[in-house]
């Protein structure tokens, strides 16, 4: 399995880590009582169903805390997608990992609702990590909705919510 989480620039690596699967473990990480939550992950059991063995990690903001957002996704069809919005490839060792510059919370906005409706999801971790961006900017009143944040239980097990 790849890295379950990429950085973009040497200057966002400490951030980055910070906001790693293996950094997310905390207590308010594993506790999914906030909100509507899932498990998920390879071979985790998914609430009403069996093991879901196919279930590939879900498209997601990894980095937004500069002048950038920084989308991780495996899906051809939505890398497809993201390319044709603006977003580039971040580097030819970062397999599937997207990028897009957005000077300032307006450009950020309009990034971040572009990519809601296509089921990308908004990490959380330590920091400001994009689900806290994401909340910042929805409690400034400049974004009105709802989204899916991300956190790890642990490398390969995550949760994600509606929030």
């Amino acid at each position: 399995m790849t890295q379950p989480h990429l950085t973009t620039d040497a200057a966002t690596i400490s951030r980055a880590q910070a906001n790693s699967p293996e950094d997310a473990m905390g207590p308010e990480s594993m506790n999914p009582s906030k909100g509507n939550s899932h498990f998920l992950g390879a071979g985790e059991h998914l609430p009403g169903g069996g093991p879901d063995m196919n279930h590939a990690m879900p498209p997601c903001v990894i980095a937004a805390d500069q002048d950038f957002v920084s989308v991780k996704t495996n899906n051809p069809s939505l890398q497809q997608t993201l390319l044709q919005f603006g977003f580039l490839p971040a580097s030819q060792d970062k397999a599937g990992e997207f990028i897009k510059r957005a000077n300032g919370k307006s450009e950020k906005v309009v990034v971040f609702e572009f990519l809601r409706p296509l089921g990308v999801h908004w990490s959380r971790g330590k920091e400001w990590n994009p689900a806290g961006i994401f909340e910042l900017l929805r409690d400034q009143n400049l974004i009105k909705s709802t989204f899916k944040s991300i956190s790890w239980t642990s490398a390969n097990t995550w949760v994600t919510r509606e929030e």
